[in-house]
């Protein structure tokens, strides 16, 4: 009255034994749910649009509390509330449905009894208490048990600093229903064995029986509550089975998450002390056959870089790549780049669709055989026709050796993919409009390309290759000398030849510098056990399932047969294993400790329905080969 506050009165009731709030009836002994509103959410017609659908979530949406997953039961509706998602269906009927079903059958709340013992059930974390107030959990023989221990004082204390670490640790890590479990079957049982260890191992029994008896010279050791700590770490003796058991609990469950040394690490000394954990945690976590194939690798990119010998002679190493995915140009379809690796001089040679090896190896003959002859090296890509056994044979009857790049290291034949991107930038300048016109342009950049300055060899390849500058076909200006000109014929051969591998080796010692910056050097021996990752492109290629993202990063273990050259390695790989078995250093990983199952990489099956299959035949085509 002193300040004129005043009442709705409307919305005032004195001296009731039961008040209406919010949806809820509260009376003196229990809460509970509105029976009309509990009506009307029984009732509610199906409905017809989203504002409809909204007032049935609105009203149930009152009780929530009262239904156990209410989320979950409530999701096929929610959806529909997104834009243009309102798609009424079987399923948001079933949850609508459902969610009738909880709320006519919601529990009641009851008040608290202060005759009734109460219950407190609270955590230990460094971060916040979470605590439960109960009543009514027990049976008439806890309850007894319960009274008697009610006749006794207790007090809580907190025990701050160190000693304190090893619980409030342990209680984070095991959490929910399954750690739980852990926490009333696991870890008693755990400790039984870690007090076991102190009898059986002689320095830590020698520490236990001075640490009790208070004597000097171990002062970072304590023993409360019949457990014995180090600087609050709970000591285990030295039994090396123990030792595994705590080591597989803390990497290899859910828990631990298998993760990697440090982490792994860091979770069991927050807990644990013996003599050598870290050395033991790095070891273990090496070993783990689930960790090596699972996890990324986060070394530097192995493998140094491995410079090819210099040519001794023009033409006598020669590299070879095909260009494709061209459009038709003159009925031509694909460019075969040859490059000789001393000069750097190059032919660009067109070619059509089918080819096959005794096609190119002709071309090859006609068009560069006859103007440079037969080398004794030819390095080129896994090409299917650089693989074939016809290519194979015809060259080794003519002495020429055939170097291939290993798996997914192009870096060996680099010089050809370097060219390739240099010839595709010049035919997009100029056929960028007309596609199609690419052919006629190919003759053109084969003689710009080979008259243009080369910064390995600091010189153009046609100088390189035929001791002059190309001819350039300028106006005469008045002054100029002759005399210049005559200094590159006074140049012997032998001399040119010898700075061209000066320029070369210059180029390589620079590059090899650069590069290995960002690398590291791995080696192995043959008779090693590696593990293999097969790259996520031909996971797709040879995988078995739909999806591949959560495939395992590496298979195997695999034993070496041979090393071939200074970063490739030849694998002993199962006959069902649809993959080359020659790998660079890169996709390896070694294995330290054989596992007991090894994981293959999935095989091809034409059967299977993930196996992409054509989805319609656009045109068919027949050509006359030979007879």
């Amino acid at each position: 009255m002193k300040h004129k506050l005043c009442v709705r009165q409307a919305k005032c009731s004195f001296g009731a034994s039961r008040v209406e709030y919010l949806g809820h009836v509260i009376s003196a002994d229990r809460v509970s749910t509105d029976p009309k509103k509990i009506v009307a959410v029984k009732e509610w017609p199906k409905p017809k649009n989203v504002k409809e659908l909204r007032g049935f979530l609105g009203l149930a949406g009152y009780y929530r509390r009262f239904i156990k997953h209410y989320g979950i039961i409530s999701k096929p509706l929610t959806d529909l509330l997104k834009k243009d998602g309102f798609q009424w269906s079987e399923m948001a009927t079933q949850a609508m449905e459902e969610l009738k079903e909880a709320l006519t059958s919601a529990p009641v709340l009851a008040l608290p009894n202060n005759c009734v013992v109460f219950v407190v059930e609270t955590d230990a974390c460094d971060y916040g208490i979470g605590v439960v107030l109960m009543q009514k959990l027990y049976t008439a023989s806890q309850m007894k048990w319960i009274a008697k221990l009610m006749q006794f004082h207790f007090e809580i204390e907190y025990k701050k600093g160190r000693e304190n670490k090893a619980a409030d640790s342990l209680s984070r890590v095991l959490t929910g229903e399954v750690a739980s479990m852990m926490l009333i079957n696991g870890v008693n049982e755990l400790f039984e064995k870690i007090k076991n260890s102190w009898e059986r191992d002689p320095l830590t029994k020698a520490i236990l029986a001075k640490v009790v008896s208070q004597e000097e010279g171990h002062k970072e050791f304590t023993f409360v509550n019949e457990q014995l700590r180090r600087k609050g770490k709970l000591v285990v003796g030295n039994e090396p089975t123990l030792k595994k058991e705590i080591l597989l609990i803390w990497h290899e469950t859910p828990v631990g998450g298998h993760s990697g040394i440090e982490n792994t690490y860091k979770r069991i000394s927050n807990l644990f002390y013996w003599k050598g954990l870290k050395e033991d945690v790095t070891m273990f976590v090496r070993q783990c056959a689930t960790y090596q194939r699972s996890k990324y690798d986060s070394a530097a990119y192995p493998g140094l870089l491995q410079p090819l010998q210099i040519p001794f002679v023009a033409w006598g190493s020669i590299s070879m790549d095909f260009i494709d995915g061209l459009p038709r140009s003159k009925g031509k379809t694909t460019i075969l780049v040859v490059v000789d690796r001393l000069t750097k001089y190059g032919h660009f040679l067109s070619i059509s669709h089918p080819y096959t090896a005794t096609s190119v190896a002709q071309l090859y003959l006609d068009q560069v055989y006859k103007l440079h002859g037969m080398p004794k090296n030819i390095i080129s890509e896994r090409d299917p026709i650089f693989m074939s056994k016809v290519w194979q044979e015809l060259f080794a009857m003519q002495g020429v050796t055939l170097s291939t790049s290993t798996a997914y290291h192009p870096q060996t034949d680099g010089q050809t993919e370097v060219l390739n991107r240099t010839l595709e930038t010049y035919l997009r300048c100029f056929c960028a409009d007309s596609q199609k016109d690419w052919a006629s342009y190919l003759s053109l950049a084969e003689w710009w390309y080979n008259t243009t300055f080369h910064s390995a060899i600091q010189t153009t390849p046609f100088e390189a290759l035929y001791g002059q500058p190309p001819p350039l076909h300028i106006p005469y200006v008045p002054g100029d000398s002759a005399e210049e000109e005559v200094d590159i014929s006074l140049i012997t051969r032998e001399f040119k030849v010898e700075l061209l591998k000066f320029h070369i080796a210059r180029a390589q010692q620079r590059m090899v510098s650069i590069a290995n910056q960002h690398r590291t050097d791995r080696q192995f021996e043959e008779g090693d056990w590696v593990y293999l990752k097969i790259q996520p492109y031909r996971q797709l290629t040879i995988s078995n399932q739909t999806f591949s993202k959560l495939s395992a990063k590496y298979y195997g273990p695999y034993q070496i047969l041979q090393k071939i050259g200074s970063v490739a390695y030849k694998l002993s790989l199962p006959p069902q294993v649809a993959v080359h078995h020659t790998f660079h250093v890169s996709q390896l990983k070694p294995c330290l400790a054989l596992p007991t199952n090894f994981n293959h990489p999935p095989t091809v099956d034409v059967s299977s329905p993930n196996c992409v299959q054509p989805q319609e035949i656009l045109e068919r085509r027949i050509i006359k080969r030979g007879n």
